[in-house]
């Protein structure tokens, strides 16, 4: 069967909740790293210069401080003109350091407006120019000529400096030489505008071509001539001339593209992508070769502005239809572009490199790749730049005039994705040299002398030794020719030659191709005859870029370029096929759909890349290429028709979607097909947004459709927000009645999502099955709290006055609040003095929501009638309304008396450091991270993949963040707060205060993020004002409840590598059953068999048990009492390992009760013993795994309510699941 197709009906979701895994080698942040270059050797730079000691580089580099906070402060981006004038981009400070969003509104060439979320501050920030003295190298002064908002790069070409941000690129020149640069045009606009996601990198490409990073705010890009390009919720690539005009996408599938793209001396693409930091998979940095059309996968949650990944459509390494994989993660970090070094004024062992600026990181690491099929694979890294010096912030290299490489150094202490500015006070840049030393592999090369300053502008543009003279030689000299038809002439004889190697001594190949892009722009009637004979030439890189070029000169429907392109769709490289399919699908006709319809079946899906460009190719040709694959698929072949159906997975047009009805109707595909195609609506995210009609027309007219075909029908609509149709919502309430959980849960998600109150008795009498599992039943408590209806007020109280799990208990007086907040804190009250410590916190929380709740809670506690755990939620309740009630300032101060009070004056904190040194226990500091209760870290924060989603990730905190850094973050967390965690406060027109994480803000709605992880979704017409806040989500002096030593090890803790990725391998997914009699060695059934539909009958009891699925808490911990909440009871908990080979595992568990583990069915452990503490990892277990999925069965027995355990699995390249998918 067809390999891609396969893949792709594996990986794509089964239902809107559940993620995809990506491979392996991506599953964590930072993908395995690859071999340093043998005999690499470091020396530190404190040896020319004390300043600069501790930085440290491979020997034979020097570092020149040339430009410091005399010329430049905070640099924020470099360029240098063709003369070899150096021009700086700097972000002044902004007293009012105020974090609000502020629409930008752009008006369209038709005379439509759109509003962009951009970040504004009340001050411009500055472009200088920078004067060089030739004697020293050193930039001894600095002029400001243009003050601009929010500029992210700078470009110079033709005259022209070009800024981009707050979702516009911009151009300026003077009007008069030497004078102001008073002329302004906006040549683009609606791009992302908001915080660092807004547009930012601009490149000329050796086709003349302006290419433009931006962000995933969505970008409803125009440029000067009216031409449109649209990529919603997904970071982009444009491309487009340089006066702006003829945009068109050129990739997708990036977070946050920051800063320039960068071509190797073949021109190809190379770029990376900033991470998100909520532990999930999309945590980690990407460093990618971007061709042409590809898209890398990343999605913003529908509504969210910042931070949030879209889970069904989002991939980081190929994972679902129709993304690639990036070359590799490159784990946590910030960084700001590459830099691909092609000068001479290096070694050769340093040329060609990927070098890559990490602000975050505070260092630049190197990469080598190598051609791998169509794309390209990492073969080895090492890091070239690093130092611990607090205020080093690289966040921009670029090769000089002279073949040096010059480093911007913004120069604070501030990890970057917080503020618009820097300190205001520091700034450098940087030059490294070659000086003479041993390269990789022990040989000695001699120094280097730097080349002339004005050598671009003095080299002529047949010179074939050096690409960066070449390349700024042939951006002038182009756009001179262009202007002159004489010049013109002589310029494309010139360049004809190169190409052909004519009248010229010989010509390195990548004068060749930059010969060839001068061609494309200057091009006459001859040109497209070139290009063809081209396409034979014995270099595949020309015959690469002649592809490419010809599909963008011809006009549709050339036969003759069409059949020469044909020709190269067997040609032995599959980078030069991928351009060629590509070009075809740009300018093909009807007959071209024939000709890549045979290309297709043979294609064996190896080369994802390759496949991809066939994919769009068809998508390229529009409705003759959709003819053609459902041609295909009718033809009564199999594999022909399993090849279409994987294809039209992958589809992201509109004529894709108009196409897939008819496929639908085929009645030779399976109902799993079926259900995946209906899945795949939800990639056509598009403006207007594409109407669904067409689906709920073919499900009124098909009866009797398999229940998973109904399912994927009814959870597309309601991601779509099309499920109110009066069409569709009777598919809703027959799934309510199917005996699938999975078809129930996805119904009661679209009435959720949906709102659909008609939904509202069905739903309550559901909730008061006690038989129904209490997963269904929490979902069903989540939706009645977003439906406010008051008919399940009484349910409601009969859950929480009775003794059900505490988990449901909890789950109804968060729902309860909502519909009647009166009754809500009158069990809130009670709760206070009686429940037990989850519902007691809840409660805590809920009567927070008012000054006079607030007021209560923290009286209460001050009186020392509360549990001292519970200082987080009483605080933040009376942090809630302070801006309102200046008198609850002495209570609060009251409250944190008593308190580990720590400050971040100078002494105190070189005392904690030296402390931490001489007597932090990491060890001890873990146990504390880990125990939720007395620090609510975990529940806010992921680390190695465990804990909770509220928080920036802290995955290698001990390498991103100096002891400094993580005081500030404990003892001051508003001093920086990241992009996407800003805070905000609603304060709806019933009087509660809500303060969290706006995640979603749509036009009717907006949904709060709490610090304990709860979403809260509020209508606007219930919103009597919400605004940003400046206050971080994390209070202040969050250690307050820990002793000094207690916190010198949870400091020591975050600063050990060790400790911290001692985290990783906690199983969070399990599935459970109970409960059953106290007995230990009593088997029931659950200990081997694990099959979804299995039921264990138990006495007194009219239903028997089933397995449910249940999460651990952010710390690991199956919590038995939540689920259960009995005494004198064994419950069991389930989940699979899955282990790519057979091999020894180790099984840590940690449990204060009797239990037994059972692995593939077999007995490993028993343990009974005197009850001890409830701490992770208490015990080891050796176990055989074998290959595949492996079900672990943890049964544990306790006399009290409260009991569990924590389950660790160690090995290699291991994963869990409670399902084995």
């Amino acid at each position: 069967m067809f390999r891609l197709s396969v893949f792709f009906l594996f990986c794509l979701p089964v239902a809107p909740v559940f993620a995809v895994d990506p491979p392996a080698d991506f599953a964590q942040p930072q993908s395995k790293a690859k071999p340093m270059p043998t005999g690499l050797k470091m020396i530190d730079q404190g040896k020319f210069d004390p300043r600069l000691k501790g930085y440290i580089t491979p020997d034979g580099f020097k570092l020149e401080i040339v430009a410091d906070e005399s010329v430049t402060i905070n640099p924020v981006g470099m360029t240098f003109d063709s003369k070899g004038t150096c021009y700086v981009l700097e972000w002044v400070p902004d007293v009012s350091d105020r974090w609000n969003e502020v629409p930008e509104k752009f008006t369209y060439k038709d005379g439509t407006t759109r509003n962009v979320a951009t970040m504004k501050k009340t001050v411009k920030d500055v472009v200088k120019i920078l004067t060089r003295d030739p004697a020293t190298g050193q930039f001894t002064k600095s002029e400001i000529i243009l003050h601009d908002e929010l500029p992210s790069s700078i470009l110079i070409h033709d005259g022209w400096i070009y800024l981009s941000g707050r979702g516009s690129i911009r151009r300026f020149k003077q009007s008069k030489p030497g004078g102001p640069y008073d002329v302004k045009e906006v040549i683009a606009q609606g791009f992302c505008g908001f915080h660092h996601h807004q547009v930012s990198g601009m490149s000329i490409g050796p086709d003349g071509w302006l290419y433009i990073t931006s962000g995933d705010d969505d970008n409803y890009v125009e440029g000067s001539d009216g031409s449109r390009a649209t990529v919603l919720r997904t970071g982009a690539i444009f491309r487009c001339l340089p006066d702006g005009s003829k945009m068109e996408e050129y990739a997708r599938g990036f977070r946050n593209p920051y800063r320039d793209i960068s071509f190797d001396d073949k021109y190809n693409i190379f770029h990376v992508d900033n991470d998100n930091e909520d532990g999930s998979k999309f945590t980690g940095c990407r460093i990618m070769h971007v061709p042409e059309a590809v898209d890398f996968g990343w999605r913003l949650l529908p509504g969210a502005r910042c931070c949030l990944p879209d889970h069904l459509r989002g991939a980081v390494a190929g994972e679902l239809p129709g993304k690639v994989p990036p070359m590799m993660k490159t784990g946590r970090g910030s960084p700001a572009g590459l830099l691909i070094y092609n000068d001479t004024q290096l070694p050769k062992f340093y040329r060609g490199l990927l070098y890559y600026p990490d602000v975050f990181r505070k260092l630049i690491r190197a990469y080598e790749v190598a051609p791998k099929g169509s794309t390209f694979t990492i073969t080895h890294e090492f890091e070239f730049l690093k130092s611990e010096d607090p205020l080093f912030r690289p966040c921009q290299m670029v090769t000089g005039p002279d073949g040096a490489i010059y480093i911007v150094d913004w120069r604070t202490n501030s990890g970057g994705a917080g503020k618009l500015f820097g300190d205001g006070v520091h700034g450098r840049i940087y030059r490294l040299t070659w000086v003479g030393g041993e390269v990789p592999g022990g040989k000695e090369e001699p120094k280097i002398a730097l080349r002339d300053w004005q050598s671009w502008e003095t080299e002529q543009v047949s010179d074939w030794e050096n690409f960066t003279v070449r390349s700024h030689a042939f951006i002038d000299y182009i756009a001179q020719c262009a202007k002159n038809d004489t010049d013109k002439q002589n310029a494309i004889r010139l360049l004809q030659a190169m190409v052909q190697n004519k009248s010229l001594p010989r010509v390195s190949s990548s004068s060749r191709y930059a010969a060839l892009g001068g061609l494309f722009q200057l091009r006459n009637d001859s040109t497209i005859d070139l290009f063809l004979s081209l396409l034979q030439d014995v270099d595949p890189d020309m015959r690469r870029l002649c592809a490419e070029y010809l599909g963008r000169l011809a006009v549709k429907g050339d036969t003759k370029v069409l059949n020469a392109l044909a020709q190269l769709l067997t040609d032995e490289e599959l980078s030069v096929r991928r351009s060629a399919a590509l070009a075809l699908g740009r300018i093909g006709d009807a007959s071209t759909a024939d000709v890549l319809v045979n290309v297709l079946k043979f294609d064996d899906g190896m080369d994802v890349y390759y496949t991809d460009a066939l994919i769009r190719s068809f998508e390229r040709l529009g409705k003759p290429g959709f003819e053609k694959l459902l041609e295909l698929a009718a033809s009564g072949k199999e594999v022909l028709r399993d090849k279409v159906v994987g294809i039209f997975l992958a589809f992201r047009t509109r004529e894709a979607a108009l196409a897939l009805p008819e496929l639908l109707s085929n009645v030779h595909i399976s109902a799993e097909q079926r259900a995946e195609l209906i899945r795949s609506y939800a990639n056509y995210q598009l403006d207007p947004p594409l109407t669904l009609d067409s689906l709920i027309d073919f499900l009124t007219k098909r009866k009797g459709d398999p229940i998973e075909v109904v399912t994927a029908a009814v959870s597309v609509l309601s991601e779509s927000g099309q499920i109110k149709s009066e069409r569709a919502v009777p598919f809703v309430f027959k799934l309510l009645d199917e005996k699938e959980e999975a078809a129930r849960a996805a119904a009661i998600k679209a009435i959720e999502t949906a709102r659909i109150t008609k939904a509202v008795p069905k739903l309550v009498a559901m909730l008061e099955d006690k038989s129904r599992e209490l997963s269904e039943r929490l979902n069903l408590l989540k939706t009645l709290r977003v439906l406010k209806d008051k008919s399940a007020t009484e349910v409601l109280r009969k859950i929480l006055s009775g003794e059900e799990p505490t988990a449901l208990r909890t789950e109804s007086l968060r729902t309860l609040v909502t519909i009647d907040s009166e009754a809500a804190r009158e069990f809130a009250s009670k709760f206070l003095v009686s429940g037990d410590a989850n519902l007691q916190r809840e409660s805590v929380t809920i009567l927070g929501d008012t000054f006079e709740g607030a007021k209560k809670v923290g009286e209460m506690f001050a009186a020392k009638k509360l549990p001292r755990d519970l200082l987080p939620q009483v605080s933040e309740g009376l942090r809630k309304h302070l801006g309102k009630h200046a008198e609850l300032a002495t209570l609060l101060s009251d409250v944190m008396k008593g308190g580990l009070l720590l400050s971040l004056d100078g002494a105190q904190v070189e005392k904690i450091r030296t402390e931490i040194q001489t007597k932090g226990d990491p060890r001890r500091g873990k146990q504390i991270y880990m125990n939720t209760t007395t620090l609510a870290c975990m529940n806010c924060h992921k680390m190695e993949g465990l804990g909770g989603n509220v928080g920036p990730d802290l995955t290698r905190l001990w390498d991103t963040m100096s002891v400094e850094k993580i005081l500030e973050s404990i003892i001051e967390p508003s001093k920086e707060i990241k992009e996407g965690y800003q805070s905000f406060q609603v304060i709806t027109k019933e009087g509660k205060t809500i303060t969290g994480l706006k995640t979603v803000d749509k036009p009717t709605e907006v949904t709060i993020r709490d610090a304990n992880g709860q979403d809260t979704r509020i209508l606007r017409d219930d919103i009597e004002e919400i605004k940003v806040s400046k206050v971080s989500l994390m209070p202040d002096n969050v250690v307050a409840q820990l002793s000094y030593s207690q916190m010198l090890d949870l400091v020591a803790f975050l600063k050990n590598r060790q400790s911290q990725e001692s985290l990783r391998g906690y199983v969070t997914d399990f599935k459970v059953v109970g409960p059953f009699p106290g007995d230990l060695k009593k088997p029931f059934g659950p200990e081997k068999q694990f099959e979804a539909t299995a039921s264990f009958p138990v006495e007194n009891s009219k239903e028997p048990l089933k397995w449910q699925p249940r999460s651990g808490k952010t710390n690991g911990y199956l919590d038995f009492k939540e689920v259960f909440n009995k005494d004198n009871m064994a419950g069991y908990g389930l989940t699979y390992v899955y282990s790519p080979k057979s091999q020894k595992s180790i099984l840590r568990l940690g449990a204060n009760s009797h239990y037994q583990v059972w692995v593939n069915g077999n007995l490993v452990r028993s343990y009974e013993a005197a009850v001890r503490p409830n701490l992770p990892e208490q015990d080891e277990i050796s176990v055989d795994l074998k290959e595949g999925w492996n079900p672990v069965v943890v049964k544990v027995v306790s006399k009290s309510k409260d009991h569990g355990f924590y389950l660790k699995v160690e090995g290699d390249q291991l994963k869990t699941s409670a399902t084995a998918k």
